[in-house]
């Protein structure tokens, strides 16, 4: 079998396989895809950070969530970005991302247009453990 006509690789994502090139991330195949997964530090154009963890997904037979920004792709991986894992340990990480946020979204001049407040309100828990 010559190389060219090997398989594409893919990744399972929420069930569904998708192609991807190497060195792609999860983040990054799931949002060519139209797949949502919040973050705040990724960019397409720069390398992973990793520093926020909101993209985190829930890779299938790792007790662990993992950032999809950081995460490369490679044969037989599968995540899932809407799982209960993935929602709870988004919420964690929006209770430490909002510890020392004023909260004064009424008044801030972002009021509306804000991914914090959008994850917040999606991801938030609606109370604080801080």
């Amino acid at each position: 079998m010559s190389a060219s006509s090997s398989p594409e690789p893919v990744v399972t994502i929420n069930g569904t396989a998708y192609p991807y090139e190497p060195g792609d991330t999860v983040i990054r195949v799931a949002h060519r895809h139209g797949i949502d997964v919040p973050h705040y530090c990724y960019h397409p154009s720069m390398s992973p950070a990793g520093n926020c963890r909101i993209c985190m997904v829930e890779v299938v037979g790792s007790p662990r969530p993992q950032i999809a920004c950081k995460m490369a792709c490679f044969p037989g991986l599968s995540v899932n970005t809407d799982s209960d894992l993935a929602h709870e340990a988004r919420a964690d990480t929006m209770q430490m991302l909002l510890v020392n946020h004023p909260l004064d979204c009424p008044i801030c001049d972002r009021g509306g247009e804000c991914q914090l407040q959008r994850y917040s309100m999606e991801y938030g828990t609606g109370h604080t453990r801080m």
